[in-house]
């Protein structure tokens, strides 16, 4: 869960259809969308074109008759447990009015756009988010450490190494700002502070982790290339790179060409999620971790 999920409620696992409840059937050709605000203990009706709906949020589609789109003057409605605000932009964005994705919402919409199988969005806000996290976490406070797997891969996807690093660098900055301030700075501005400090380090943590797994997977991936642990002298290698590294214990031989030959050799019942597990249980940072995978692949 984490503050991320409950500042961007999304629509309900089990949206229906509320046919049952006597409001009067839609207009033809449209889907009328009931919303319901838990937070704000409000609701309100949203009347969209039904392909339109269905063609921007995919999600819906399975909780609807299979011939719905096509079927002469068909229309529908549905319940979903949705922030009013967000849902409201999302109509918006989906009839083409073109609202802005800012700093106050972006986490919201790629949480919502990312259930509502809305792809473009969802990849729009990542990006958004990615360019702006350091803003993004200031002004809203968002536990994105938090969010769903997928949406921390697209954002682990854009941020360079040297972003990650930017993050950790500005909150060691904020730290040292914070422990010198006057006794007469308020607690709440402190804990604020603390708090984003949190957040910060909580995500670079998170998306080091993330960057790790898909740095081994992609080198599996690139040819077959794997990480291995040499059994004679027990340091890591990248299989790639294995015909260019000389192993210090290995035994040597003289090629055809007069080179001394001493390769590592593979330990066969190595496997690398399993080192890095045992890394992270000895108490290493997943940063440490990272940059330990990175150095072995390069």
């Amino acid at each position: 869960s984490g503050r991320a999920a409950s500042e961007s409620p999304k629509p309900s696992q089990t949206p229906k259809p509320s046919s049952a409840i006597d409001r009067g059937r839609p207009p033809p050709g449209c889907v009328v969308v009931h919303v319901l605000d838990e937070a704000r203990n409000e609701r309100r009706d949203f009347t969209c074109d039904l392909k339109t709906l269905l063609g921007q949020m995919r999600y819906f589609r399975r909780h609807l008759a299979s011939d719905v789109e096509t079927r002469p003057g068909a229309s529908a409605e549905l319940s979903v447990h949705c922030d009013i605000p967000t849902f409201e932009w999302l109509v918006d964005h989906v009839e083409g009015r073109d609202p802005r994705v800012t700093t106050r919402n972006c986490v919201a919409l790629m949480i919502s756009g990312d259930f509502l199988q809305m792809e473009a969005l969802t990849e729009t806000c990542a990006d958004y988010v990615a360019a702006r996290v350091h803003q993004v976490l200031q002004q809203t406070g968002a536990d994105l450490a938090n969010l769903g797997e997928g949406l921390l891969e697209k954002i682990a996807g854009r941020m360079s190494d040297d972003a990650l690093e930017s993050l950790l660098a500005t909150t060691s900055e904020e730290d040292s700002a914070s422990d010198s301030k006057n006794d007469s700075a308020s607690s709440d501005s402190k804990n604020d502070s603390d708090s984003v400090s949190d957040s910060k380090r909580a995500l670079a943590a998170t998306l080091y982790r993330v960057k790790t797994e898909a740095l081994i997977a992609s080198r599996v991936e690139d040819a077959g290339v794997t990480i291995a642990r040499c059994a004679a002298c027990g340091l890591l290698f990248s299989e790639k790179h294995r015909h260019g590294l000389r192993c210090p214990r290995a035994r040597r031989h003289v090629d055809y060409h007069g080179d001394v030959i001493a390769r590592h050799a593979p330990m066969k019942d190595f496997d690398v999620h399993s080192h890095i597990a045992r890394l992270i249980a000895r108490g290493h940072a997943w940063r440490d971790v990272y940059w330990h995978v990175w150095g072995v692949t390069r």
